[in-house]
């Protein structure tokens, strides 16, 4: 099943990354959807605080297909074939920055099962708000719930290349991402390089 590939926007800014990541979806023979959501706040960590409830809201309106959510500052080179739903058994595709560092920069849920991660990660976001969104709610997600059915990504998959090629060498990315935003969390932080999008702030809602 091919999955579709959905993203949101807060701004004209986040429109036009939107706009280029799933024209390049389309690209490699995706179907697409782009969710505008309204952020009063108008900062790029209230933005981010507003992913879990755009992937449900995605998971609800379209329960037959399998979702492929994707960060509107990433691009796609290649058609995405290691997490398509009939290559694994798995409800839930994402890569992992450590063992208990879930990224939510490209999230795969397949359709009917994976929708019990989305609703956790809803509910555990509540808990710790205006956090980073995969740092603390979703590592929870990841960890707690069972039983668990986690397909684990290679880097091709939610490459950042300024933080990923010192590790991994001569990948070949299936799925870039550009690093828009906060570069400074409670236990990484990146320097800012010609793959930032935005360098002159980080309030980019």
């Amino acid at each position: 099943m091919r999955p579709l590939v959905v993203t949101y926007y807060t701004n004209d800014a986040y429109k036009a990354l939107a706009d280029r990541m799933l024209a390049s979806a389309k690209a490699v023979g995706l179907p697409t959807k782009g969710y505008y959501i309204e952020n009063p706040e108008g900062t790029w960590r209230a933005g981010d605080c507003r992913k879990p409830a755009v992937v449900l809201r995605a998971l609800k309106e379209n329960p037959y297909v399998d979702v492929l959510f994707v960060d509107a500052d990433c691009r796609f080179l290649s058609y995405p074939h290691l997490i398509a739903g009939d290559q694994h058994d798995k409800d839930i595709a994402l890569y992992f920055e450590t063992s208990n560092l879930p990224a939510s920069t490209v999230m795969w849920f397949r359709a009917g099962t994976g929708i019990r991660y989305a609703e956790r990660w809803v509910e555990e976001m509540k808990l710790t708000p205006d956090t980073p969104n995969d740092m603390f709610a979703l590592n929870r997600t990841t960890r707690d719930l069972k039983p668990r059915s986690i397909f684990h990504m290679i880097p091709a998959y939610c490459w950042t290349e300024q933080w990923m090629r010192p590790r991994f060498g001569g990948v070949k990315p299936v799925i870039e991402h550009f690093a828009v935003g906060a570069h400074d969390f409670p236990v990484h932080s990146w320097g800012k390089s010609d793959h930032t999008i935005f360098k002159d702030g980080d309030d980019r809602g």
